[in-house]
């Protein structure tokens, strides 16, 4: 399935043709739900024709049961309601891709996505991390690129960072693994760099995620300081943005990654400073600068 040739957004003007669908000879056609922010797989599912206009006229994501035999539509009895952006059809009109912004959980058993990891392989020889390149106005190029690529003159790339602060005023500092290439064992606050295709925020909010199991995709962080880097000797260039998110998470749901991250701690400035003499702390400096700016 490709999905490429055919995207409407749910607005009065759509050219959605409904009659364009290929349902198979049970009447249903596939749907891959997308949480449009974060851009992950949270489940796939089935619409018939009925469910499918009751998608297009209420823009939450109503699907048939083939267990049960009937329509359902999501979060009725949860409240985890999944806000339709998009819906886009693959070249042959027989499967769809539905993009939405959710509610909750999107899995029956209160995980953020049906591919939860249960049952998983990953081929690491062949991961190749693509991201976008900017100029120095941060304007993407449209050149995408290697993460490993050495950037020219004039060539940036874009890194986030999570200033996560609870209700005590505390920010969440990871430690990184000790496997990492660079700064194995140093501390830092959430983060890393934009892949292709993903905008700043929503960067954040995946990196969120994969280091520390807070799905906060709900709740919008403000950006609070940016700042560019430009070493053109190594072709280290990049811009970082700096959000802040506060009270929005809950302290009890962190997992961290233990591929990523071997300790967590929430802490004041004055234990950050600590950190940085004794192991190091990635960004001190900025860090500091940018919870300056929250007065």
């Amino acid at each position: 399935m490709r999905f490429a040739a055919w995207h409407i957004n749910l607005g009065e003007n759509s050219m959605f043709d409904i009659d364009k669908i290929k349902f198979d000879e049970k009447g249903l056609v596939p749907c891959i739900v997308q949480d449009y922010t974060t851009g992950r797989v949270l489940t796939v599912a089935y619409m018939n024709r009925e469910s499918l206009e009751i998608t297009l006229r209420k823009k939450l994501t109503c699907f048939y049961s083939r267990s049960r035999k009937e329509l359902w539509l999501k979060g009725e009895t949860s409240g985890n309601y999944q806000h339709v952006v998009s819906i886009e059809a693959d070249c042959d009109y027989d499967a769809l891709l539905v993009r939405v912004v959710r509610d909750g959980a999107a899995c029956h058993r209160g995980n953020e996505s049906c591919f939860d990891d249960t049952m998983k392989i990953e081929f690491e020889e062949n991961i190749m991390e693509m991201i976008d390149i900017y100029n120095e106005n941060k304007e993407k190029t449209g050149v995408v690129q290697p993460r490993e690529t050495k950037l020219k003159k004039g060539q940036y790339m874009l890194y986030v960072l999570a200033v996560l602060e609870d209700e005590y005023g505390k920010v969440l500092a990871t430690r990184r693994s000790l496997d990492k290439r660079w700064a194995a064992g140093a501390w830092e606050i959430p983060g890393g760099s934009a892949r292709s295709g993903e905008s700043s925020e929503a960067a954040v909010l995946r990196e969120i995620v994969e280091e520390t199991g807070l799905d906060i995709a709900k709740h919008k962080g403000k950006l609070i300081y940016s700042y560019k880097n430009e070493d053109t000797e190594s072709g280290d260039n990049y811009f970082v943005d700096i959000y802040h998110f506060k009270g929005c998470f809950n302290k009890s749901s962190i997992r961290v990654n233990p591929d990523e991250v071997i300790d967590y701690r929430f802490v004041d400035e004055d234990d950050m400073e600590i950190l940085k003499e004794e192991e190091g702390f990635l960004h001190y400096e900025r860090i500091k600068e940018a919870l300056g700016r929250l007065g």
